[in-house]
């Protein structure tokens, strides 16, 4: 008589074969309760962070070099970001979501031991007041900076993923129909270059920052089925060196008071829209 398979085995067997490493792991890990009993989730109050005269690859890689001289020139007359009551409910429900995943992550001891000073804030890597409880990532020479999600390694190959190495980990909360239409689990770079690119340039930033060659980027839909999006993204080092050169470039400008020549609206940046952080400032988009 034939051996029943559970779904779950049959899901993660093919999810295996296909080339993931983290979203079989997570979904069994979880579904046979192997979460911490208890955990502190910290939310942030505020979502703007006002400028600091670094660059960050949450928010930067894909500024214009306008915008970008004008958050280093001119900061406090750059419009923050307002949230909606909707914006701040999934802001805030995706941080405690997080907070779960990471803490089966690192309860499954997939997250790389935090040692010494974090090279972004600067304080001792630790999980006590005071203490950076996140992973850090910085570079002098641009004025870049950031905290990632973790650092990870998982026991097996994956289609774009090396078991050998250390890779950056991000997770970004999505809604269900969102989700449906845009992403898929074909582990297909090229999706979510075309989709989310500023999630793209983040964690290609985080890599040209930490000398890491490949990345975990992890979509979770914030309601039932709670669907797991995987992708394994590799270094790009054309990509990062061009965003390199843009930050030197518009430092350069600062530093000669005079703004980069050529505009960013009219079209080609209309990904910003309304949404401008410099469209008070810039005479162009007046």
């Amino acid at each position: 008589m034939p051996t029943k398979v559970s779904p779950l085995f049959q899901r993660m067997m093919s999810d295996h074969e296909k080339g993931f490493v983290f979203r079989q792991y997570f979904e069994t890990q979880l579904s046979q309760g192997e979460f911490p009993d208890v955990f502190t989730v910290k939310f942030e109050k505020s979502s703007e962070r006002k400028p600091d005269n670094w660059f960050h690859p949450s928010t930067h890689p894909l500024w214009s070099e306008r915008q970008l001289y004008h958050y280093l020139a001119n900061p406090d007359q750059l419009e923050s970001e307002k949230l909606s009551y909707a914006s701040r409910m999934a802001v805030t429900m995706g941080t405690a979501v997080h907070s779960l995943i990471e803490e089966c992550v690192r309860m499954g001891g997939h997250m790389v031991p935090r040692e010494g000073i974090c090279p972004a804030c600067e304080r001792p890597y630790g999980n006590k007041k005071g203490t950076c409880q996140e992973y850090g990532a910085a570079d002098l020479e641009t004025g870049s900076r950031g905290h990632m999600d973790g650092v990870v390694k998982f026991d097996s190959d994956g289609r774009y993923w090396d078991a050998s190495q250390p890779g950056v980990f991000e997770l970004k909360s999505v809604n269900e129909t969102k989700a449906r239409l845009k992403l898929d689990h074909d582990l297909r770079i090229d999706t979510i270059r075309e989709i989310a690119p500023a999630y793209y340039a983040q964690v290609q930033e985080y890599m040209r920052m930490t000398g890491m060659r490949q990345a975990l980027l992890v979509f979770v839909t914030l309601g039932f089925p709670w669907d797991i999006y995987e992708y394994q993204i590799p270094y790009n080092s054309l990509y990062a060196e061009r965003m390199r050169d843009k930050y030197l470039y518009v430092r350069q400008c600062v530093k000669e008071g005079s703004p980069p020549m050529e505009p960013c609206c009219g079209g080609k940046m209309a990904f910003m829209g309304k949404a401008c952080p410099a469209r008070y400032i810039c005479g162009v988009g007046k």
